[in-house]
């Protein structure tokens, strides 16, 4: 038998390496594509950026690419209280599939104050710290975005 010449072997190998490396790129697609996860930070009470954040959200629901959260805490939970400027509009995106999470410190803040139990739109979830939850949903690989 006669033997392959060692250059014409380590191409053979090369190309085999190449096609499947390029087989297997195509297979995964783009990372950039799929799900998205991303996490809106709102702290702010001015109308126009509480505005922008929710048209934002709406947005991202409407392109239907993943998971859309909204965090508010400190001025940013005035968005989040019941019979407001905004919360037709939070109740719709709640309906869309948006989670909405209201800081629990800036609410015990606002009892303290003398103002009592802020009421909450239907549906707003409390989490123990606003700050805390951002951080966590960045760790679990969420793009935080503040609008």
């Amino acid at each position: 038998m006669e033997r392959l010449p060692c250059k014409l072997v380590l191409f053979s190998v090369w190309s085999l390496v190449l096609v499947v490396w390029t087989h297997l790129l195509s297979a995964a697609g783009d990372p950039l594509e799929g799900p998205q996860r991303i996490v809106l930070q709102v702290s702010s009470s001015e109308p126009e950026r509480q505005q922008l954040t929710l048209r934002v959200a709406g947005n991202l629901v409407e392109d239907g690419q993943g998971t859309v959260e909204v965090v508010a805490f400190g001025r940013g939970v005035d968005l989040l209280l019941a019979g407001r400027e905004h919360a037709a509009t939070v109740a719709a995106l709640l309906a869309r599939g948006v989670r909405f999470q209201a800081c629990r410190r800036t609410l015990n803040a606002l009892d303290q104050a003398g103002g009592g139990e802020p009421v909450l739109i239907e549906g707003v979830q409390v989490t123990p710290s606003g700050v805390r939850r951002l951080a966590q949903l960045s760790q679990l690989g969420y793009t935080v975005i503040s609008p």
